[in-house]
């Protein structure tokens, strides 16, 4: 399917080479990703208001469909070529062998490749939402007390921010291999609904369908998650213009915390661009235009 068009071969050939970065950048960040857990779990939250439920159920939809695709996967007799593709050309006559080396490339294609991805999507999903709710807790102190400390609350907020930041940069150029990846996906979902005819077998056109769904149903979901620590950390910058002045404080710590505030909390795409509401809009605005252009540029497209 690949061979018969280039962009899509292209696609093909970085797509896979960002999943094997994106596992290898993982596994060598995996310490820097397991002290982020610890690092939130410092800070307090609301039990009342923090709802995981969703979460939760996003990670089990996630994944059975992939039990489910793996097991659609077993169940189709693969033919020879498809093999061959994997094994730099080399036939496998025996159809037993053949069946063993499809299986273990279904698998391989999904513990090994796949998976890393999508465990990385939700696992920024979940400490986005963790952090919105850690900023949203500060918040709500800010605006229920009457008196208020701003020494104790501009280090309270120094330290909420710098622990966001330390975050941003460790999973930031990771959320920039995910959105490049997406990138791919947005190309074979062109191709899919305009040149349908590469396209063929049955079980090209589930494989296409199931990754189009679940990555831009993750790439989504990890862009609103992201973006709510923007948004919450907005209401702060709001609240601390309107707070009054504490006597007992030291008024230039106050001005620190108002100007601290101001500058605001965001999670960032590798510190290319801070990521808001809008910003899978304008991925998606801008992914379309490029895979649109590249498709225009193909001199076999049927006119």
């Amino acid at each position: 399917m690949y061979s018969k068009n280039t962009v899509l071969s292209v696609c093909y050939n970085i797509s896979g080479t960002i999943l094997i970065v994106l596992r290898c950048a993982l596994l060598k960040n995996l310490n820097q990703l397991k002290y982020i857990t610890v690092l939130l779990e410092e800070f307090k939250v609301n039990k009342a208001t923090e709802n995981i439920l969703w979460l939760k159920v996003l990670t089990a939809l996630t994944v059975l469909l992939q039990i489910a695709m793996l097991a659609y996967k077993l169940c189709i007799r693969k033919q020879l070529v498809y093999v061959s593709s994997f094994l730099f050309g080399y036939k496998v006559e025996r159809e037993s062998y053949q069946d063993v080396i499809a299986i273990l490339l279904d698998i391989n294609s999904l513990f090994f490749s796949f998976m890393p991805l999508l465990t990385f999507a939700l696992f920024y999903t979940t400490v986005c939402y963790r952090i919105s709710c850690i900023i949203n807790r500060f918040a709500e102190t800010l605006a229920s007390k009457s008196e208020l400390n701003y020494e104790i609350l501009l280090h309270s907020y120094t330290k909420m921010k710098s622990a966001v930041i330390y975050i941003d940069n460790t999973v930031g150029a990771l959320v920039f291999t995910t959105v490049i990846y997406s990138s791919c996906v947005m190309c074979f979902t062109l191709y899919f609904v305009l040149e349908s005819n590469l396209f063929i077998d049955a079980i090209n056109r589930v494989i296409v369908c199931h990754l189009i769904l679940i990555i831009f149903s993750l790439l989504m979901v990890m862009s609103v998650s992201a973006s709510k620590v923007e948004e919450t950390s907005s209401e702060i910058s709001s609240l601390a213009l309107t707070l009054p002045k504490n006597k007992q404080s030291c008024f230039f710590d106050q001005q620190r915390f108002i100007l601290l505030a101001e500058k605001g909390i965001a999670m960032t795409m590798w510190k290319i661009v801070p990521i808001r509401r809008s910003f899978i809009f304008s991925i998606s605005g801008i992914l379309f235009s490029y895979t649109l252009m590249f498709y225009n540029m193909n001199p076999l497209k049927k006119n």
